[in-house]
């Protein structure tokens, strides 16, 4: 499903003209929505669904995500990033990416040097351990 299509601009009509028959993310936004609001539906389905409309919510307002500049968003824009300079992409070499990259510094660098900067015992892994501490009960913790 190509979930990095959006509808720019004002868009009237139905999502089908707009979505086609690969899909886009406005379209998979309504599917999960719908699997959310089913009180019936399996807890682990809603559970994802809400993963996955919080990941799409996101990559909707990532502009580079949104644009179409032939970047493969963002990911052809070498970046030096403190004392990261870029160097092509080991994964893909065939492909002209690399790493640090225009993407990869807005998705994930930035956030994570300000997790660091802000409190260095809090890192990714360990905010996603805490928060998977609470969901199961579905209550937060509070100090007391």
């Amino acid at each position: 499903m190509a979930l990095h299509r959006y509808p720019l601009g004002k868009h009237q009509g139905s999502l089908n003209e707009y979505c086609g028959s690969e899909g886009c993310v406005t379209r998979a936004i309504e599917q999960q929505r719908a699997i959310l609001k089913d009180k019936s539906a399996d807890p682990l389905k809603r559970a994802e669904a809400i993963r996955y409309l919080i990941h799409f919510v996101g990559d909707m307002h990532q502009p580079l995500h949104a644009a179409n500049n032939a970047d493969n968003g963002g990911n052809c824009v070498p970046v030096a990033y403190f004392h990261h300079n870029p160097l092509p992409n080991p994964v893909h070499p065939d492909r002209d990416e690399y790493s640090p990259n225009l993407h990869q510094v807005w998705d994930t660098e930035i956030v994570e040097r300000d997790m660091e900067i802000s409190n260095p015992r809090v890192t990714p892994t360990s905010w996603t351990k805490n928060f998977a501490r609470r969901v199961p009960t579905g209550r937060q913790r509070t100090s007391r």
